[in-house]
């Protein structure tokens, strides 16, 4: 159900044949809209907004279904232009925060030494450009060349917080920008674009909180997104970010067609984004035991991948890198129950430049993985402490919970053992 929009039309005094009417849509249509049954695309929007004098957000539009529970779960940073101005400030110069309430000074404090670190413009917290992302609606024209580099930098920024161990920052400064580029993306194809890496992002922030449905739902929206960008990077991006989503609620015959969605665009896209869908599709065929395709698929995907990878087009957006190449090369061996390949396959991402630590932890339990099945209890026991030590650092339930269910698999006997039981005892691990 719909509550914001279902209070909108009570405070109009309507039926919803009358809200029906006011939108020019069929009574039906508005009903499942309503029910949240369907959710209405960007035209519909537009009419539901002039309909209702409201804006998406008051009519509980801003993202579709169960995404709205998803990013309600969010802590978002509500700023004021002039608290945006004294959080500038004090990433600068180090001044008070005397302007902000109680609430939000430990998240912004942490925040904004984080900041210090990763900011480089000294102006990437100036309030001006929000100011011309809220006038869009009514003047599309005050949307620049620099408002647009200001929102690349905050997403920038919150990338680089998600690529280290500041998950939960990059979730909070995020939730922050979002709403704001949603509603200004149907006026600027660059503007919608940045909606859609904003999503993304999203998505891959939390999944790691287990919410997976929410992942699925935002992966959707982002694809959407990147088709009113008309960016195929973004759109074949979107794609494979919703194939993982899949592929974590166990449904790989959707990866697979997901896939297959993905590489039309193949022709379309850049090096670094053909490699990306090479690679995951590779994993992908091998999981339904497609051998020769699958290792047809994992070598274009080393032939795709650029020599400098950050010359690409997509670097900055596109979650994936030699560390990438290296995690699903590795599962697709696994798939293809060849554990020792698995493990050499993993091994080149110790040799990757900036490896994020949410992928390193992937890549460390699925190597676990790889030792159950090679019989080698003493390499277990080291991916398996380094998983789940790297999980509780990053605040991750979806590495600690992959690691957890690899747990689950091993032979009887090695519970038994002296490692095994003191693991056991450390994270409280079932044993049953």
């Amino acid at each position: 159900m719909n509550e914001r929009l279902k209070a909108a039309r009570m405070k109009n005094g309507w039926s919803q044949e009358d809200a029906a009417d006011a939108a020019q849509i069929s009574p039906r249509t508005y009903q499942r809209w309503e029910s949240g049954e369907t959710h209405p695309n960007f035209e519909s929007r537009r009419l539901l907004r002039k309909a209702f004098g409201a804006t998406d957000e008051e009519l509980g539009l801003l993202f579709p279904g169960i995404a709205v529970a998803a990013m309600s779960e969010v802590t978002r940073l509500d700023l004021s232009p002039d608290e945006l101005v004294a959080l500038c400030e004090l990433i600068r110069a180090g001044s008070t925060m005397a302007l902000f309430d109680p609430a939000k000074r430990k998240t912004l404090e942490k925040l904004a030494m984080t900041l210090g670190i990763t900011v480089t413009g000294p102006h990437l917290l100036d309030p001006e450009p929000w100011e011309r992302l809220a006038l869009i609606t009514v003047k599309p024209g005050t949307i620049n060349d620099t408002t647009i580099q200001h929102f690349d930098s905050l997403l920038r920024t919150c990338r680089a917080l998600s690529n280290g161990s500041e998950l939960d920052v990059a979730a909070r400064l995020l939730g922050t920008i979002l709403p704001r580029l949603h509603e200004a993306a149907l006026y600027q194809p660059a503007v919608a674009g940045l909606a859609a890496q904003a999503i993304q992002l999203q998505s891959i922030l939390i999944a790691h909180n287990l919410h997976i449905d929410s992942k699925i739902t935002l992966c959707q929206a982002a694809i959407e997104y990147a088709k009113l960008s008309s960016d195929p990077n973004l759109i074949a991006s979107g794609l494979l970010q919703l194939s993982v989503a899949y592929h974590y609620a166990q449904k790989p015959e959707k990866a697979l067609k997901t896939h297959q969605e993905a590489l039309y665009y193949i022709g379309q896209v850049s090096p670094l984004v053909q490699s990306h869908i090479y690679t995951e599709s590779a994993a992908t065929l091998a999981q339904f035991a497609r051998k020769k395709e699958a290792e047809c698929y994992i070598d274009l995907a080393h032939e795709a991948f650029p020599a400098y990878p950050e010359q690409d087009p997509c670097f900055v957006f596109e979650d994936h890198g030699s560390y990438n190449l290296a995690l699903y090369h590795g599962i697709m061996r696994l798939h293809l129950q060849q554990p020792h390949a698995a493990w050499d396959a993993f091994e080149p991402s110790k040799r990757s430049p900036n490896i994020p630590e949410r992928f390193r932890l992937e890549i460390r339990n699925h190597q676990g993985r790889a030792a159950v099945m090679r019989n080698d209890l003493d390499q277990y026991v080291a991916c398996l402490e380094d998983g789940l030590a790297g999980a509780v650092v990053i605040q991750s339930k979806k590495r600690f919970d992959e690691a957890v269910t690899i747990f689950r698999t091993l032979p009887s006997a090695w519970y038994r053992e002296v490692q095994i039981q003191r693991i056991v005892e450390q994270y409280s691990l079932p044993t049953g």
